[in-house]
């Protein structure tokens, strides 16, 4: 299920709904200053063909502190998955199999490593034949609204862009399809 998706990648690739992180701080910041950061659910084409259940599934903590920046997911194969987090993560748009992000929340006052730690705490499930890295990412988010760092509404707006994003053809995004 996408899972030999590399999320190190770096070539250019057609923005689905990129979003600009240009909202970064300027100047000098105390320690004492919060920080705001983005919790994002990237899609990605599916790998060898681009069916919505191949398409790989990741979260993507957002930091105006770009170094603490996160790509975290599921990866390899059914009843061999395993957790990955890609510190200081580039913009997942940048990948060459990138279809969309879907924001899913803006935290002004969390601290981003209480974010990532709720998230790597997510049971990885091999003994599902089921379980897949978009599995994950909903296992996630329930689990982040359980420990109270993500509002319901927050949660549906999320999962239900997902799985559009999931069913979105990429025919229908390319620059050069014309009317």
């Amino acid at each position: 299920m996408g899972g030999n998706s590399k999320s190190t990648k770096s070539r250019s690739d057609k923005r689905r709904s990129g979003r600009s992180e240009s909202s970064k701080s300027k100047g000098s910041s105390s320690r004492a200053e919060l920080h705001v950061n983005r919790l994002f659910i990237v899609v990605y084409r599916g790998d060898p063909t681009d069916h919505s259940y191949l398409r790989h599934t990741a979260l993507f903590v957002s930091s105006d502190e770009g170094a603490q920046s996160s790509l975290l997911h599921a990866i390899g194969e059914p009843g061999n998955f395993e957790f990955e987090e890609v510190w200081g993560a580039r913009d997942p748009a940048e990948s060459q199999t990138f279809v969309g992000l879907v924001e899913v929340s803006v935290y002004e006052h969390q601290d981003v490593r209480v974010l990532q730690d709720c998230i790597s705490g997510t049971r990885i499930r091999n003994d599902q034949d089921t379980w897949d890295c978009q599995t994950f990412v909903t296992d996630a988010l329930k689990r982040l609204k359980r420990k109270g760092h993500l509002h319901e509404d927050d949660f549906l707006n999320g999962f239900e862009g997902m799985m559009d994003m999931l069913e979105t053809d990429n025919n229908l995004i390319d620059d050069d399809w014309e009317e």
